[in-house]
């Protein structure tokens, strides 16, 4: 088991899940998350996206994701290495190697098989994709100082939206949150988040003070919420950049089958949307109350 971190200031103690063969989850619910991209200041956009569920369905899902894993021969999955093999010596360019000129065929094939296992799982689609580049260029105003930045934005969505998937059948139980060990930087950001969100002094922020018990930090090639976080904030991503050039764009079948044909999806902050909040039509986001259908499809 990984090292146990503190997510800091009034945080309880959380150590990581175990993984699926094992018992004894500490929360009722926990979101898995990974970002696309890097989560900087200084990226052109921010995508932060995953699934919340009950623990006693992670545990159902991490087998049948290993075990796909383990039909197609393939290592931990990581959306970026799948469709970039080349760039990076390493288990997946021995893949695209092996496959020799069925690669493409294949890789779809395998992407598809992961997706049905995402979408017949009961997990909920959470998080969000920001053009990061447009909130920069944005005007100083109460949009921007209640979003604060992107990276916030995204972060912010990603929890009060996993909380409110849940209150569909739980409104008390304790939530934890575990995102991808990336470095040092990156982990201390996503904590601070946290801590922030905890720390707002509107009272419609005290669900997160109440259901968000903990945070901590895993290996994606030990967890499969992990890697089916990447596939999701990867898909998200990608489908931001294109409705910047094109609004009406159309999502891929695959990015269909990550959200369980578009019921459960991330915020898309394009710059049409952000144009919106900033004027004046921030509210929803300043109460936690996104509504699904505004940034996304």
């Amino acid at each position: 088991m990984r090292a146990r971190l503190r997510a800091g200031w009034g945080l309880k103690y959380h150590a990581l899940p175990p993984r699926a063969e094992m018992e004894g989850w500490m929360a009722e619910f926990y979101i898995y998350a990974d970002e696309s991209g890097k989560m900087s200041s200084k990226a052109d956009y921010i995508s932060l996206c995953g699934y919340i569920s009950h623990v006693s369905e992670w545990q159902r899902f991490s087998l049948e994701w290993n075990n796909c894993r383990f039909r197609w021969g393939v290592p931990a999955v990581h959306m970026n290495r799948i469709m970039f093999p080349e760039r990076k010596e390493d288990e997946w360019l021995d893949i695209r190697k092996k496959w020799g000129r069925d690669w493409e065929a294949k890789r779809d094939l395998m992407l598809d098989d992961f997706a049905a296992t995402i979408r017949n799982a009961h997990l909920v689609c959470i998080g969000a994709a920001v053009d990061a580049k447009h909130f920069r260029s944005l005007p100083e105003s109460e949009f921007k100082k209640e979003a604060k930045d992107p990276v916030y934005l995204a972060f912010h969505t990603l929890v009060m939206r996993g909380i409110e998937k849940t209150e569909t059948v739980d409104k008390c139980s304790p939530i934890s949150i575990v995102v991808d060990d990336g470095d040092e930087e990156y982990s201390i950001g996503c904590i601070k988040l946290l801590n922030s969100l905890k720390q707002h002094p509107s009272p419609k922020f005290q669900k997160v003070r109440d259901r968000i018990d903990g945070m901590c930090f895993g290996n994606d090639r030990s967890y499969p919420g992990l890697q089916a976080a990447d596939m999701v904030a990867y898909e998200a991503r990608r489908l931001l950049v294109e409705r910047i050039k094109d609004p009406k764009a159309e999502p891929s079948k695959l990015y269909e089958s990550l959200t369980l044909l578009l019921i459960h999806q991330p915020g898309l902050y394009t710059p049409a949307i952000l144009d919106q909040l900033e004027r004046g039509t921030l509210e929803a986001i300043r109460e936690g109350k996104e509504d699904d259908e505004k940034p996304g499809i």
